[in-house]
């Protein structure tokens, strides 16, 4: 089975630091294109890939009313 890589993010409601791997979306270029929730707080957290520093943050997930 392949390994992926990890990127160390920090949940921004509890500060719990965590760990996650790029999504489909994020490894067709589409750095906002990621979405997880807590392990500890289950709070959803929307992921944010920058290619190149190679590194991902988890920012609060907006509610989006269209």
């Amino acid at each position: 089975m392949e390994e992926k890589q990890r990127f160390a993010i920090v949940c921004p409601c509890c500060g719990q630091k965590q760990y996650a791997q790029k999504s489909i979306f994020h490894a067709m270029g589409i750095a906002d294109g990621g979405i997880g929730s807590c392990l500890q707080c289950n709070a959803v957290m929307h992921l944010i890939f920058d290619d190149k520093r190679q590194e991902m943050k988890a920012e609060k997930m907006e509610r989006r009313i269209p």
